[in-house]
């Protein structure tokens, strides 16, 4: 494994960890927990927004985005896509991890059985799609930082 991919797996493994540490700590058992808890799982009667997909899906995909088109800023379009694609996947993957550390905690955002492919094929597109374009943005300003760099005065 090269360097670039090493240190990419370890970004990853760090954002993905640290989602999967503040779900663990969501579900302990004591007053700041649960009033986290409570925040976290909020959901707006009037727009239906909420906390819980800019925690779960919009944070790491942005960070890890960030990432992925910084640190592979020499890759190619393949090899980017391809990080993309696993970095998108591994967010979504952790989703059932998080109901099972709420404990049966009734999750708003959860899916009726019957309709959870279709959720998970939705989620997956979303990551992809995120992280994709971040990934993307900072890939491209990389470069262009670079080939200004190298450019004579």
């Amino acid at each position: 494994m090269k360097i670039r991919e090493f240190r990419l797996a370890v970004i990853y493994a760090l954002v993905l960890g640290t989602q999967v540490g503040w779900h663990w700590l969501l579900s302990l058992d004591n007053s700041l927990s649960q009033s986290m808890q409570n925040v976290y799982l909020y959901r707006s009667p009037q727009g239906g927004r909420a906390v819980a997909g800019f925690l779960d899906l919009m944070l790491p995909g942005i960070v890890l985005g960030i990432f992925t088109g910084y640190i592979g800023w020499q890759w190619g379009f393949k090899k980017l896509a391809l990080f993309v694609f696993i970095a998108g996947s591994a967010i979504v993957a952790l989703t059932p991890l998080y109901v099972l550390l709420l404990k049966g905690r009734e999750v708003w955002w959860w899916p009726p059985r019957g309709q959870l492919l279709a959720a998970f094929v939705f989620q997956l597109l979303k990551a992809w799609v995120l992280v994709g374009g971040v990934a993307y943005f900072a890939w491209y300003l990389r470069r262009a930082a670079k080939a200004q760099s190298a450019a004579p005065s």
